[in-house]
């Protein structure tokens, strides 16, 4: 592989491979990894010794390189540095405006932020939660003078003190973002 041996390709961080292979799956898989801030990483390189926000980019690039026309993902942003989060809605917008539809079931408000349209449930999480409490784009929830998840600022919401933590430890901060829909940022 011009001239390179196994040891050799090992020893490529991804961005150095994406010059050297040339197998169209393998270099979309590379570029996405590139994307997604992982390009510093050697070929090579143990997935045990990757950080825990290391490895969630990296199935992230898998997911984002399937090529499936809608695209769900669960907290990408787990493990992610803020910079990091930058670059997933980069690439997110990047898969919309290429004529995906991408669902992100999300806590991160940078991420809720850059959502084309916001699907908040609650008012708790687990057996609590699930209920509808708003949904249209950010600029709406702006307006509507709320904080998505807050409890006592949505119909319905009780105290804090009567909910029972769920999830990740946060209650009444479960909710849905779809960053997408059909062009033109409306909702499908």
């Amino acid at each position: 592989m011009n001239g390179l041996s196994i040891a050799d390709v090992f020893e490529l961080t991804i961005d150095e491979a994406h010059d050297h292979l040339t197998d169209t799956r393998l270099t979309r898989l590379l570029t996405t990894a590139a994307q997604v801030g992982l390009g510093y990483v050697t070929l090579g390189q143990n997935l045990t010794t990757l950080s825990g926000g290391e490895r969630q980019r990296l199935k992230l690039a898998r997911e984002l390189t399937a090529g499936a026309e809608i695209i769900v993902l669960y907290e990408p942003t787990t493990g992610l540095h803020p910079i990091d989060t930058g670059r997933l809605v980069d690439l997110l917008h990047h898969l919309v405006d290429g004529g995906r539809t991408v669902i992100v079931i999300e806590h991160d408000l940078d991420v809720i932020a850059a959502a084309d349209h916001v699907i908040d449930l609650g008012p708790d999480g687990g057996h609590h939660g699930g209920l509808v409490q708003f949904t249209g784009s950010v600029a709406d929830l702006a307006r509507t003078g709320t904080h998505p998840g807050v409890a006592g600022e949505h119909p319905g919401a009780r105290p804090a003190s009567e909910r029972r933590r769920g999830g990740r430890g946060r209650p009444g901060r479960d909710r849905f973002a779809g960053v997408g829909g059909r062009r033109g940022g409306e909702p499908e």
